[in-house]
């Protein structure tokens, strides 16, 4: 029992001094202000984004977890040769059919 209050009471004395030592005065005036070398902007300082970097950065974060899912099918022993190759289909058929709907939208060229 002594083992269980130390070891919870620990940490939440730790956390307790994280919460009050992290607190601290509010942000002023001066530190929510823009930072523009004292002149006021003349354009907005933010620059759009192409979509189409992040469509091809999520096409290859998928395709990279299909590398995972995929390659540990391979080793599997005869006895579940079967289930390993419907799950490798169901992979494989799921994965086709997102890229063919990427190509009909267009979100490939």
């Amino acid at each position: 029992m002594l083992r269980l209050v130390v070891g919870l009471g620990i940490p939440v004395v730790i956390l307790g001094l994280v919460v009050v030592a992290s607190k601290g005065p509010g942000p002023d005036y001066f530190k929510l202000a823009r930072f523009e070398c004292g002149f006021e902007a003349l354009t907005i300082s933010r620059v759009p984004f192409s979509i189409k970097y992040f469509l091809v950065i999520l096409l290859f974060l998928v395709f990279d977890v299909e590398v995972v899912l995929v390659l540990p099918l391979v080793p599997l022993p005869r006895v579940r040769l079967v289930a390993g190759l419907v799950a490798g289909a169901a992979v494989l058929c799921v994965l086709f059919t997102g890229l063919v709907l990427e190509a009909l939208q267009g979100s490939l060229q």
